[in-house]
């Protein structure tokens, strides 16, 4: 079984891309389970594409990010 954690990015991708790299990764890592964090990108203003990639490539299989368009953003 595979645990995926979904985490929507509205203009705030650096911060959520920091976050996965600083705190997710190392901590899901010692709990040796098999995991993904899925990033939705919410049709953000910032340069979220591009940092998508890199930690994409950076991290392999364990970093997806999920273009979305809609532009929603949080929701109270």
């Amino acid at each position: 079984m595979k645990l995926s954690i979904v985490i929507p990015c509205k203009n705030q991708t650096a911060t959520c891309f920091e976050n996965i790299e600083k705190v997710g990764l190392p901590y899901f890592e010692t709990l040796g389970i098999d995991y993904e964090f899925l990033v939705v990108l919410d049709g953000s203003d910032d340069k979220n594409v591009s940092l998508a990639e890199v930690l994409m490539a950076k991290f392999d299989h364990r970093v997806k990010a999920l273009p979305y368009e809609n532009k929603f953003g949080k929701r109270p």
